[in-house]
């Protein structure tokens, strides 16, 4: 049996593929004439970047970092740790190792690069708050909220004197401040970021602008991560229809919207629509990037939600092993994206009555997040309770409660600390 986004591999697709594997010979092929020149000519440096670039655009994560590695050496060989060079790829290799769930790496590279900065740059310069709005990323997701929120206020004041209060670089450090007050349960507070957001898009773009319909797909976030469903649909149905507007139906800027837009109403007990929305979305990302992409993985993990809560266990497993898949290739065997498969793969089983299975599969989700987040993080903590109901499912009580003992321990320990 096929299923929808098998069968459609259709000759655009193939003729895209094709492009995309043109493209990346006659990048390596610049690479290899660049290497002639020499172990330390800026050509390779530019071409290693080139090349780095398609990978990531590709979705090839790993490969673009292995890449990036060998720019950021050519470049602090060529012209010193401090150029500009040096530092801006030392950035994108930042964003890449955030992406793939690599933190601690993610935060050593950024805390140098903001020890340059600070030595070498000037005053508030934007290096420095790109690096810090990076480092509060990292900080998020490690469950160090406040740490965040520190970083974020710093470079909220350093944009505020660069750029003005009112100038549209101070949106994109008040929508992570915003999701970060979330984060910390003050919900006023993350409103209050979010419009200011708004006023600032409305008077430099207007309403009606693709800008400030980027705008209100946050606020959807707010709105859904506070509980207010009916107020986050409409707000991603109006950015979509914004964005279709001027964008066109199929443009890729529509994927993140349609597929938070697919969450909410699934949520909401509209699962036909949620399905729609969904399909249509890994239909523009499936016509738009490259095969293989993780995007189209993120895409697939929303559809199984959506076969699980209409009970097609069949449709469901098959898009959490293509995502799991495609994960792996692009992310790396131990990142969040995989044990999230893992962990999505597992509830399957569990309500398909496979709690052998479905324990195998958290043990080793369980695995990889402590090695990501370390002991106390809020993934684990959901982890934990899973692996509690599965082993209830087994009869083996006694386990479960030991398992879930720990689950509320850490759960209540971690809202001590971000209280």
């Amino acid at each position: 049996m096929k299923f929808f986004w098998q069968k459609s591999e259709d000759g655009a697709v193939r003729s895209r593929e094709r492009d995309f594997a043109a493209e990346e010979r006659a990048l390596q092929s610049a690479v290899e004439k660049a290497q002639g020149r020499g172990a330390y000519d800026v050509r390779l440096a530019k071409s290693l970047s080139e090349l780095s670039g398609l990978y990531h655009r590709m979705g090839r994560f790993t490969e673009a970092e292995v890449l990036l590695s060998r720019v950021i050496n050519l470049y602090e060989k060529l012209y010193g740790p401090g150029h500009a060079l040096t530092l801006s790829h030392m950035s994108d290799l930042a964003d890449i190792l955030i992406v793939i769930g690599r933190y601690g790496e993610a935060e050593a590279l950024l805390q140098k690069s903001i020890k340059i900065n600070e030595q070498t740059s000037i005053e508030n310069g934007p290096g420095l708050i790109l690096n810090l709005k990076s480092l509060a990323e990292v900080h998020r997701a490690m469950g160090r909220f406040a740490d965040a929120e520190l970083l974020l206020t710093r470079a909220l004041k350093m944009t505020r004197i660069v750029h003005g209060e009112k100038n549209p670089e101070m949106v994109k450090v008040l929508v992570p401040l915003a999701s970060t007050a979330l984060d910390l349960d003050r919900s006023v507070e993350a409103g209050g970021h979010l419009e200011k957001a708004r006023a600032i898009m409305k008077e430099v773009y207007g309403e009606s602008s693709v800008q400030f319909a980027f705008v209100t797909e946050d606020l959807g976030r707010y709105y859904e991560r506070t509980g207010d469903l009916a107020r986050a649909e409409a707000a991603y149905a109006s950015a979509l229809r914004t964005l279709e507007k001027f964008n066109g139906p199929d443009h890729p800027s529509m994927g993140v919207c349609l597929l938070e837009g697919a969450r909410v109403a699934l949520r909401r007990g509209k699962a036909d629509k949620a399905l729609s929305l969904a399909r249509r979305a890994f239909d523009i990302r499936r016509a738009s990037l490259a095969p293989g992409h993780p995007s189209l993985a993120a895409a697939l993990v929303v559809l199984a939600d959506i076969h699980m809560t209409r009970r097609r266990w069949r449709g469901a497993e098959a898009c959490l092993q293509k995502a799991w898949e495609s994960y792996e290739k692009t992310h790396g065997p131990e990142s969040p994206k995989v044990a999230l498969c893992l962990n999505n793969l597992a509830e399957l089983y569990h309500h398909r009555g496979l709690p052998v299975e479905a324990e195998r599969l958290l043990l080793r989700a369980l695995e990889i997040q402590r090695r990501i987040y370390g002991l106390r993080h809020a993934e684990v903590a959901a982890t934990l309770f899973n692996l509690a109901a599965c082993l209830d499912s087994q009869d083996r009580i006694e386990e479960a409660e030991a398992v879930r003992q720990e689950a509320s321990g850490l759960k209540n320990s971690l809202a001590a600390v971000n209280s």
